[in-house]
């Protein structure tokens, strides 16, 4: 089955009798719902609370709606947990809305390696988080690459703003820019704002001549 970038597709559980069963998720055990065990029983009560609800009649035990960006509802609700009923519901929205699809295979390639790369930047980790942004930018399918060009631009953006800061230094405090220069070219290499970096450390040198 195909996983589409195009709309969203909420599960909401009513339930609270079926319990939690372990999962393995990147080689870490966790509690996962038995029902649905991509999502944990807190995640599908609050949809089924919050979100679910404006979408359906009944109270149906298992609740499923596809959404597009706009938030629009292009298909019938379905109260059911049948897997077939599940593909249909999914098939009907992806032939209601205009765009390309991404595979699963393709998406999983991706998305977690630009999560973990958003979690290393957080850590300070930013050339393990560059590294794993370029493995991702692999990819074949387009909307996928310009979403690690993206994530590349963000990270440079960050360095771009400390080169800035080290710029306005060198006068005041030639230490702390040169500091702050030299942890800009070691991390953030191939990024434009790591070569700046490394023309700014070269600068002074090159006056004393």
């Amino acid at each position: 089955m195909d996983a589409s970038i195009k709309g969203v597709t909420l599960v909401g559980i009513l339930d609270r009798k079926h319990g939690s069963i372990p999962v393995t998720i990147n080689g870490r055990r966790e509690k996962r719902c038995s029902i649905v065990p991509s999502i944990t029983c807190e995640e599908h009560f609050l949809i089924a609370d919050h979100a679910c609800k404006e979408f359906f009649e009944g109270e149906g035990t298992v609740l499923s709606v596809a959404l597009d960006p706009r938030g629009k509802n292009p298909t019938k609700a379905i109260t059911t947990r049948t897997g077939e009923s599940y593909v249909k519901l999914l098939e009907e929205a992806l032939g209601k809305i205009d765009g390309t699809s991404i595979s699963k295979a393709d998406y999983d390639l991706v998305i977690p390696l630009l999560d973990a790369a958003a979690a290393s930047v957080t850590r300070g980790e930013v050339r393990k988080a560059i590294e794993m942004v370029q493995k991702a930018g692999k990819t074949t399918v387009e909307r996928l690459q310009r979403m690690t060009e993206e994530r590349l631009n963000e990270i440079n953006a960050q360095g771009e703003g400390q080169v800035d800061e080290a710029r306005q230094l060198l006068e005041k405090d030639p230490t702390k820019a040169r500091e702050i220069l030299r942890r800009v070219a070691s991390q953030y290499p191939p990024l434009a704002c790591a070569k700046k970096a490394e023309e700014l450390l070269k600068a002074p040198a090159e006056k004393g001549r």
